[in-house]
């Protein structure tokens, strides 16, 4: 038979804590994967690829954040991928070169080193 009594010492304890869901943002991730505009998901054949990135609806990624990628082996020169970029910069919140992982990352990491901890200071 026990006669002290359990004390929760955690819950009593002056720690602040703060929930990372909040730091979660607010938004939707979408992908942007540059293979779709190859021949065959794999060639750059740039008049084409430059025709269909000037065509392409980009107002279906306004205001979202955005992972940029190539899910194919496909070899791209470095301006293409600045290509979509110039044109999504114009409509999305932020564009990462990823998968929708590395931008949740990103964010995360993000809004952690944006974090004001001046509530926090001088508290356990």
């Amino acid at each position: 038979m026990m006669k002290d009594k359990i004390v929760n010492k955690v819950a009593q304890s002056a720690l602040v804590t703060f929930d990372l869901e909040e730091l979660y943002p607010k938004g939707v991730l979408l992908e942007v994967d540059l293979s779709q505009w190859l021949d065959q998901g794999f060639i750059l054949r740039e008049k084409e690829f430059r025709t269909a990135i000037k065509n392409y609806d980009w107002n279906q990624y306004r205001g979202n954040y955005i992972a940029m990628n190539c899910k194919t082996d496909a070899i791209l020169p470095a301006w293409a991928s600045l290509l979509v970029t110039a044109q999504l910069s114009q409509v999305a919140k932020q564009i990462v070169w990823g998968s929708i992982k590395d931008l949740e990352k990103h964010l995360f990491s993000q809004a952690i080193t944006n974090l004001d901890l001046t509530p926090f200071k001088g508290k356990p």
